[in-house]
């Protein structure tokens, strides 16, 4: 009788779990279509950093910053000391492209 009961029990279990599904990880960057942009500024001043023309960050001497940007895109990237006279002295142009769940580095340097 004991070894029906276990067996009984054993079938029970095992129907249950047979009937659950892994659910499927999808990262956030997947679903959404995105990438990072990080730049890393080790030039001797702030800089301000614009994105195709717009201006998004300023960027301290020594720090890091994130951006978050739609992939599959080129994107024009300018960087320029934050304080000067009249005109920049120094200024970084470039592009880049972003690639779905990626992260794209730039390092400014004098």
């Amino acid at each position: 009788m004991k070894k029906i009961v276990f067996f009984g029990f054993v079938a029970c279990i095992t129907l249950i779990f047979s009937g659950c599904k892994k659910e499927e990880v999808v990262e956030d960057c997947e679903k959404n279509n995105y990438g990072i942009y990080e730049l890393t500024n080790e030039f001797t001043e702030s800089v301000n950093v614009y994105i195709d023309g717009t201006m998004k960050a300023n960027v301290k001497v020594g720090e890091v910053k994130k951006f978050t940007l739609q992939a599959g895109v080129s994107y024009k990237i300018r960087a320029e000391e934050a304080e000067y006279f009249l005109f920049p002295d120094d200024v970084w142009d470039f592009n880049i492209s972003i690639v779905k769940c990626a992260t794209v580095k730039s390092r400014l340097v004098q």
